[in-house]
């Protein structure tokens, strides 16, 4: 059996006040379901195996990037905390990281993850001007 290599969540991230910061599941019977940082960070540690990135697609995604960094996580692609994400900016830098990352080099080799990103991120500006700036990368120490 093989060890996935990443996890990537699409949804809705809520930059809360008071209360904290969110992102939003879905329960099996369809309602929403808000799942703070520190339950997130309570499950990756328990279920999650060292992963070689983390997409975290949904907006202010930022503040739960920790949450994966603390977990082994090497790389986690997320959002800006204080930004929303267009939704066809999301779709371009999802085609394109994917793409990118899975393509296969003439020597067989896959593409970096820094290298993926740094596609997905041109290819946002290039379609959506502005919008490539709100996607972070950020590398375990």
């Amino acid at each position: 059996m093989h060890e996935p290599i990443g996890l990537h969540f699409s949804g809705h991230g809520i930059k809360g006040k008071a209360k904290g910061n969110y992102l939003l599941f879905e329960k099996e019977n369809g309602e929403s379901h808000l799942v703070s940082a520190q339950d997130l960070k309570a499950v990756v540690r328990q279920t999650c195996p060292r992963l070689a990135f983390v997409f975290v697609a949904a907006c202010h995604s930022e503040i739960v990037k920790d949450v994966f960094l603390e977990a082994d996580s090497e790389h986690v692609i997320c959002i800006n905390q204080h930004n929303r994400v267009q939704e066809a900016s999301i779709f371009t830098f999802t085609e394109t990281f994917y793409r990118e990352l899975f393509k296969q080099e003439q020597d067989r080799q896959c593409r970096s993850i820094c290298d993926a990103f740094h596609k997905a991120k041109g290819a946002v500006e290039a379609e959506h001007k502005g919008e490539g700036s709100i996607f972070q990368l950020w590398l375990k120490d």
